[in-house]
């Protein structure tokens, strides 16, 4: 009887879009899931009975979308109403689940999940299964929870989390008494024995999020966060405490990183890492393509002369970069890239994953005399687009190996940071100014400084840097170019440094030194800090730290001298 209604049943669609979009996403809408349907018809403001589509409106823009539904509607019961059994309304850019409605009335394979429209099966290869490492059996592992896991997952996971389903915050399972966790554990203990979880535990409650670029209505341009249910966060906590014990018997890359990364569940990154890992194994079996690097670690790292010598020199090599789902691979020339991008190919597809190509792309850094070419890198028989920056895991990496599309970067985002607070704190009467200082200092100042840490700027980096943080004082302080105030004096005003003064103190506590900044001095100068330096004036230790913490650590003490020797030898400084 199934087989009967799926082949009776008539459905009529009509599907909102415009006429930029028509060569855009009408065209592909019209060959994919469009055609499913018994009869479509596109309403646009511009007719083309050969696509086919009908003009409803004059013009485009979302006050006519109802205009056009109604147009939709409208003509569908005028001239198709006894036609057909189901009249559906879509969007151009829209994928309908309805789109799945014959196939959801078909018997063929029930058990076979449907995504998109078709049916598909996720298989992973025996024989990839049989070559990965077997480790030994662990029984600890099918044991019941414990109370004392239940405890101590209750205190591992974060407070101030917007609970899911239940609508139980964690902090009643924290400061409740002890028999609410012994009922806690107790259906936890139950849920093991009979193999399954409540229903609550399964459900989840996504919301999306805008991220602030791109059009609204793209799904990708969305974060969807999950909402779970309070209890299952606390059971998932307890396997992954047991999942963590046993992840060093080599499951796992020594370099790959599980923790801190947030993806709704926690169990989710530890998981995929094992899928990962076993996707490695299995394609990279018998040759790594990598890239070798030379390091030191005796103190000399600035020393030029001493990573000339083979002397001290440890090697180590690099295949890849893991962060959570994140995977940059790395290679030494062109013909490495493709033979690594083919093996790891074929291990995703032993484990029936599939390269999103449109979210692969390849970059080359040549050497400095080096002439460019274009590598050609394919992958599924598919061309990985070439790129001169991409963003990865929140850094602008450039084909040049320099920071300046990082800052510009830094900036862009400062400056998107500080224009959505523009017409509620910055314009706004009512607010003090010395509120709007602390947000601008806790929102906009944090967002370039956050990414200066593992970078040395450069002076003209630091220019532009210092150009947007004072234009924001200048606005918020609702200064004029008519009035040609100084810089100094908007600093005065607002008490807040300069860039320039804000990465010294990034920079110099932690170790770090700067080649733009220095001092230049006489010959007396010299002579007055040298012998200080002599006589231990800066308090520098010997080497009970690491020479990079001793050496910022002197220079703060050297910079405090310079300015006190300076008070008694004239012209000092230049």
């Amino acid at each position: 009887m199934a087989d009967e209604l799926a082949t009776k049943v008539r459905v009529y669609c009509f599907i909102l879009t415009m006429p930029t979009s028509k060569e855009v996403k009408a065209v592909h809408v019209k060959a994919t899931w469009a055609s499913r349907f018994d009869k479509f018809v596109f309403i646009s403001s511009e007719d083309d009975p050969s696509f086919p589509m009908l003009k409803a409106v004059d013009s485009e823009s979302r006050k006519h979308l109802w205009l056009k539904t109604r147009f939709g509607v409208i003509n569908a019961y005028r001239n198709h109403l006894n036609d057909f059994d189901f009249f559906m309304k879509a969007d151009d850019d829209t994928y309908v689940i309805v789109e799945n409605l014959r196939l959801l009335l078909s018997t063929k394979d029930p058990d076979v999940p449907i995504l998109m429209g078709r049916r598909f099966n996720v298989t992973i290869s025996d024989a990839a299964i049989d070559w990965l490492p077997q480790v030994d059996t662990n029984h600890y592992l099918d044991l019941p929870p414990s109370p004392s896991e239940t405890i101590r997952a209750v205190q591992q996971i974060s407070s101030g989390k917007a609970p899911g389903s239940d609508a139980i915050p964690l902090e009643v399972y924290k400061h409740g008494r002890p028999r609410l966790r012994a009922e806690l554990t107790t259906l936890f203990q139950e849920m093991w024995r009979q193999g399954q979880v409540p229903q609550d535990f399964k459900d989840t409650t996504v919301v999306h999020l805008y991220k602030w670029k791109g059009n609204r209505q793209l799904c990708d341009n969305h974060r969807g966060i999950s909402l779970l249910n309070t209890a299952r966060k606390i059971f998932a906590r307890i396997l992954l405490n047991r999942l963590n014990g046993h992840l060093e018997q080599g499951l796992l890359p020594k370099s790959q990183l599980t923790t801190e990364v947030k993806q709704g569940c926690v169990l989710a990154p530890t998981l995929f890492s094992l899928m990962f890992s076993a996707i490695f194994m299995d394609g990279y079996r018998e040759e790594q393509p990598e890239i070798r690097i030379a390091y030191r670690t005796d103190g000399n790292l600035l020393n030029r002369r001493c990573m000339q010598v083979s002397t001290c020199m440890s090697t180590t090599t690099v295949q890849d970069l893991l962060f959570a789902e994140d995977c940059a691979l790395n290679t030494v020339t062109e013909e490495d890239m493709q033979r690594s991008m083919d093996l790891f190919s074929a291990g995703c597809a032993n484990f029936g994953l599939t390269i999103s190509t449109a979210k692969t792309v390849l970059m080359a850094q040549p050497p400095p005399s080096a002439e460019y070419n274009t590598p050609q890198i394919n992958v599924n028989g598919a061309q990985i687009k070439n790129v001169e920056t991409f963003a990865y895991l929140g850094s602008t990496l450039s084909r040049n190996t320099r920071i300046d599309d990082e800052v510009a970067q830094w900036i862009s985002n400062a400056s998107q940071a500080f224009g959505r607070l523009r017409a509620s704190v910055w314009k706004r009467h009512g607010v003090q100014l010395n509120t709007k200082l602390k947000m601008y200092k806790v929102v906009v100042l944090k967002t370039p400084l956050y990414g200066a840490d593992p970078f040395t700027v450069y002076s003209n980096q630091v220019k532009k840097l210092n150009h947007f943080h004072l234009s924001c004082l200048r606005l918020i302080l609702k200064l004029r170019w008519q009035e040609r105030i100084p810089d100094t004096e908007v600093v005065e005003r607002t008490g807040i440094i300069s860039i320039h003064a804000m990465l010294k103190q990034i920079y110099v506590p932690q170790g770090y030194t700067s080649g733009g900044a220095g001092y230049v001095l006489s010959r007396a100068g010299l002579k007055a800090i040298a012998e200080g330096m002599l006589r231990n004036e800066t308090g520098c230790e010997p080497a009970l730290e690491s020479e990079d913490y001793r050496l910022g650590k002197c220079a703060v003490a050297f910079k405090h001298l310079a300015r006190k020797k300076a008070s008694t030898c004239k012209g000092n400084f230049k």
